[in-house]
């Protein structure tokens, strides 16, 4: 009898410890993901931006003890649980981490994103703490996206298209921050009706779904409603508290109005016909990749004007190029010259002084793009005596051989306006190409509002 019972504390005494290390395992395992989440946050156009504009907002070393957060009053009283607060002063080190530089960038986002969200957290009578979901859901990433979540505010597609967002191959307004926060806040005002206006309930029931509120009774739960919660759900609410009680006692950044400029930087674009975002950076040389994070909610690169509620993002700055160069644009992209192969001719071309891509494209019957990837270039600029690879179907003259020119000993001068493009240049003037224009100035593809060109008399 005493051995059995010996061998059955045995077997409680290691079950405890295995469900010891599977709770912090699982603990463990939450922080590394919020991390892992934060981690992504520098990566997204707006942050990139601010951080290079504002090297010196990152410089300050004034990073508080994080004990002074840990009396700091919180929504809803439920939040004051010993199992939720004993787990929060984790994430204030995950969120003052690199002397508080995290911390400052978050700062400085939340100052743009939580913007959004004031005045229409207001308007429905929410609690305001609420837009820190946009913290705990995608690390404020417009462009977060992990197990079919996505977006500012971390929505399922089912959550986004019962708020009136577009869902599909070729639209995901997720990804658009306004779009999503109205879609949020309206989640929000029907959670907070109907679980009575409960805030911890509400923040769980966003994270994790109504359905999940209702299995583990938690509404019904009183004082003892963190009970029924996995390790994973205590970390998240404890996650979601730490960065409440950070904001309400450090001072606000104070960078709304640089990330508003930046923002300014970038205007909506529509237009009466479907362009791939490929298309537009080809034309107007931009770096597709570039503009394909810029415009995430065309999941396909492709706008279409069908969608009422389409646009795309553009650089203001080459707003001008896009109408002036539009007719181009929305033609389809010529075939690409295949790769290089044995039956080719390979065709070495070596750069004389007046050379410029255009002309030397042009005489090779090639594309400029082309030549940029043979020879690995990524500008315009060569230089005298460089050799550049050239691969043509057909013989052309050796460059040994005379190549007859045309000299124009007439010529008129244009002075260029903003917007101009060679292309629009050459259409203003009988019979003159792109290339003779360049070949006559010396010059590459890029022009400057205010530069004088001369331009050959026919």
């Amino acid at each position: 009898m005493n051995r059995a019972l010996s061998r059955f504390l045995f077997s409680l005494f290691f079950a405890a410890i295995a469900v010891g290390i599977n709770f912090k395992t699982s603990a463990q395992n939450a922080r590394a993901q919020f991390e892992e989440m934060l981690i992504q946050t520098p990566a997204h156009p707006l942050a990139c931006s601010f951080m290079a504009h504002q090297p010196d907002y990152f410089m300050s070393e004034d990073c508080p003890p994080k004990f002074q957060f840990l009396n700091k009053p919180l929504i809803g009283g439920y939040f004051q649980s010993t199992d939720i607060h004993n787990r929060e002063s984790s994430y204030y080190d995950l969120l003052l981490k690199d002397d508080c530089k995290r911390y400052f960038l978050l700062s400085a986002l939340s100052d743009y994103y939580f913007l959004l969200a004031d005045s229409l957290l207001a308007a429905a009578s929410l609690p305001a703490e609420y837009k820190f979901l946009m913290l705990t859901q995608s690390g404020l990433n417009p462009h977060f996206e992990k197990d079919k979540k996505a977006g500012l505010w971390g929505l399922n597609a089912a959550e986004a298209a019962r708020y009136g967002l577009w869902v599909d191959d070729s639209m995901d307004e997720r990804f658009l921050s306004q779009a999503s926060t109205r879609a949020a806040v309206a989640h929000l005002s029907y959670l907070h009706s109907e679980l009575g206006g409960k805030t911890h309930l509400v923040v769980m029931a966003f994270a994790r779904g109504m359905l999940r509120v209702k299995q583990s009774n938690i509404d019904q739960a009183g004082n003892q409603w963190t009970k029924g919660l996995s390790e994973e759900e205590l970390e998240y609410l404890a996650f979601f508290s730490a960065a409440v009680r950070v904001w309400a006692s450090l001072p606000l950044s104070n960078m709304r109005p640089a990330l508003l400029s930046l923002q300014w930087n970038y205007s909506e674009v529509k237009c009466d016909t479907v362009i791939s975002m490929a298309r537009v950076a080809e034309v107007l040389m931009l770096d597709k990749a570039s503009l394909m994070k810029r415009n995430l909610h065309l999941p396909l690169g492709q706008y279409d004007p069908a969608r009422k509620r389409s646009y795309f993002s553009l650089e203001k700055e080459f707003i001008p190029s896009f109408h002036a160069q539009y007719s181009i644009i929305k033609k389809p992209a010529p075939k690409p010259i295949p790769e290089p192969v044995e039956e080719e001719i390979k065709i070495t071309h070596v750069v004389k002084r007046g050379d410029v891509l255009g002309a030397i494209a042009a005489k090779y019957g090639v594309r400029i793009s082309d030549l940029q990837a043979w020879n690995g270039l990524k500008r315009d600029v060569i230089y005298v005596g460089q050799k550049l690879k050239i691969y043509a179907e057909k013989p052309v003259k050796s460059q040994d051989e005379s190549v007859p020119t045309v000299e124009y000993t007439e010529h008129v001068f244009y002075k260029v306006k903003n917007g101009d493009t060679l292309w629009a240049i050459s259409q203003k003037h009988k019979n003159v190409t792109p290339e003779e224009i360049m070949e006559m100035n010396g010059i590459g593809e890029k022009i400057r509002p205010g530069q004088t060109l001369k331009i050959p008399k026919k």
